[in-house]
């Protein structure tokens, strides 16, 4: 197994494994990225997307399993139908029913009709097959459906227990690159046939020319449904017409329990992502604001929907605007939390040393749960530039932010590993456009490239407004997809073929062998390993520092008995991860 972490080591000699960072690519353009760990023992990374033609006039689903380890290709898959023109991937979600199993949500694209229909599609994760699919269409005058969000659910129905899925969206009257069409948001429950049990739709005021009601992301609390997104709001104050951040609970049966939907500083907001501290019984929504050009956390009571605005905040970096964060997730502190997402309109030195306009860099922000006071900030040097081609609604940057699609673009991996994941996108010329895979250490470090910031917090002031949900159906048809390999090659910063080059001094990791002994430790500890040790630092298995030592032989007679991570960094930069037992 590479899951080096054991309770019942005696004497153990591991190989451990690398922090990487390298793209794959192909001949064509990938998009919408999102990514989910695997639990099946392996922790592999599943990422899912869409992989367009040059002209960008149409696209295939694009799903790829990557081994948590090396960052190499497990299989990678398209899949594509001579009915649609399209089939996009906009997010994943694992699970397991006996067998570990992934659930998507995006669209089709039905050249007969031409309208956009949800769908959703279960795949093995042992091998990418497609196990079943099935497209939900819009309604009325609403005829287009786009899935956004899915997660897998085990919640009662009629007190019998009900496995299956819940994808969020919203239907529009038009498929254009721009908010003016008539949008209605959905959350939408089915089993595990992918038959609808309940749809949720709302629609809040229609504005001249906007509307921006949909539904990003789902989040399951202890006793309901969570979404998160954004609603059209009309006030008789300038501008008149707001894009207010959606905050709206709803029961198991999709039934209105609270809305604490608002405005932030009168200007255009929208919620990314959540998480449900169960701890607290308290919602961290992530949201992004038009006005200040950076995104923020609004703490939310879970069962009153009382906006904590104490503990709630939106950041600011003194140099540059346009920060906006896509993903909430834990740290391996505790204390903390971590936001990713992508800075817009930076600028990079490339490979001749000049300075190169890029329109999206990936970052990273841990802060303090209690405050959002900054621990970190990390922007990795990634060069992305959209070709001028593209014309799409779900591109990122149409406008100031992205109005409709904040896609899951990282995650926490167990606390076993020490490590974050996460994908953006790489363009090299007009070439193409590939995923770019970053894997980091448990304080968001590795070998390539990358810029540290300082962001301060500051209060929100929300304008707080609850209106009613509605009732809706979307319509369903099976449909089946043909599944191909596609042909790539893997390039990273540690071998070339890079335009922002690698820092000087890091060599490509070759697979070093790590002995720790002895192992269960009482007094002290040796690591040695193949290359010269710079520093070893020890964890617990809360994330905690515990001992930080430059030395290979280690006292630790003052831990406590337990489990403990430890991480090892070389003079060349390498990092690498293992564990011990401490008696």
């Amino acid at each position: 197994m590479k899951n080096l972490f054991t309770l019942l080591a005696v004497l153990i000699s591991l190989n451990a494994w690398a922090i990487f960072q390298q793209d794959m690519r192909s001949d064509t353009h990938f998009s919408d990225l999102n990514t989910v760990y695997l639990q099946d023992g392996t922790n592999d990374y599943i990422v899912a997307g869409s992989l367009f033609n040059n002209a960008y006039d149409s696209a295939r689903l694009s799903i790829t399993r990557i081994d948590d380890v090396t960052g190499n290709i497990v299989w990678t898959k398209i899949y594509e139908d001579l009915l649609f023109s399209s089939f996009r991937g906009f997010d994943i979600d694992r699970y397991n029913d006996g067998q570990e199993k992934i659930a998507l949500t995006g669209l089709v694209r039905d050249t007969t009709m031409g309208y956009n229909n949800a769908i959703i599609a279960l795949f093995e994760a042992v091998n990418g097959n497609l196990l079943s699919s099935r497209t939900y269409a819009g309604v009325g005058n609403h005829p287009n459906s786009q899935g956004l969000h899915i997660i897998y659910t085990q919640t009662m129905i009629n007190m019998m227990p009900m496995p299956g899925f819940v994808i969020a969206g919203f239907m529009n009257d038009s498929y254009n690159n721009s908010m003016a069409q008539s949008n209605i948001g959905f959350v939408m429950r089915v089993d595990t046939s992918l038959l609808p049990l309940w749809t949720k739709t709302f629609e809040n005021d229609n504005l001249v020319g906007v509307d921006y009601d949909v539904v990003n992301n789902i989040t399951e609390t202890s006793d309901g449904y969570f979404l998160t997104g954004s609603r059209s709001k009309a006030l008789s104050i300038p501008p008149f017409y707001f894009q207010e951040v959606l905050a709206l609970k709803v029961d198991f049966y999709g039934d209105f329990v609270w809305e604490s939907s608002y405005i932030h500083n009168n200007g255009n907001g929208i919620g990314a992502d959540a998480k449900y501290v169960a701890s607290e019984d308290n919602i961290y929504l992530l949201a992004n604001y038009d006005n200040a050009q950076f995104f923020g956390v609004t703490v939310i009571d879970n069962a009153t929907g009382i906006i904590n605005t104490i503990s709630s905040w939106y950041g600011q970096e003194s140099s540059t605007q346009g920060w906006f964060g896509f993903e909430l997730s834990e740290s391996f502190n505790a204390n903390n939390m971590v936001v990713h997402g992508y800075k817009r309109d930076n600028t990079l030195m490339n490979s001749s040393a000049v300075l190169t306009a890029v329109q999206t860099t990936p970052f990273a922000y841990e802060f303090l749960r209690s405050t959002g006071a900054q621990v970190k900030t990390i922007q990795y040097e990634v060069l992305y530039e959209t070709p001028s081609s593209m014309n799409d609604f779900f591109y990122f940057w149409n406008t100031s932010i992205p109005k409709a699609y904040f896609p899951d673009m990282a995650f926490r991996a167990p606390m076993s590993e020490l490590k974050y994941f996460a994908v953006g996108l790489r363009t090299q010329g007009v070439i193409n456009t590939k995923i770019e895979m970053i894997q980091t250490d448990n304080v968001l470090d590795n070998t390539c490239n990358s810029s540290l910031y300082n962001i301060t917090v500051n209060p929100i002031s929300p304008m707080v407004f609850s209106d009613s949900l509605n009732y809706g159906f979307l319509p369903f048809n099976n449909v089946t997809f043909v599944g191909s390999i596609p042909s790539y090659n893997i390039a990273s910063c540690l071998t070339g073929g890079y335009i922002v080059p690698p820092p000087s001094g890091i060599t490509d990791f070759k697979s070093a062998l790590v002995s720790i002994y002895p192992n269960p430790a009482n007094d002290v500890l040796n690591v040695s390993f193949e290359g010269e040790i710079k520093q070893i630092v020890i964890f617990n298995m809360m994330g905690a520092k515990m001992i930080v030592s430059e030395e290979t032989k280690i006292n630790v007679a003052s831990l406590n008995a337990g489990v403990y991570l430890m991480q090892i960094q070389s003079t060349k930069g390498t990092i690498l991860s293992s564990s011990f037992v401490k008696k």
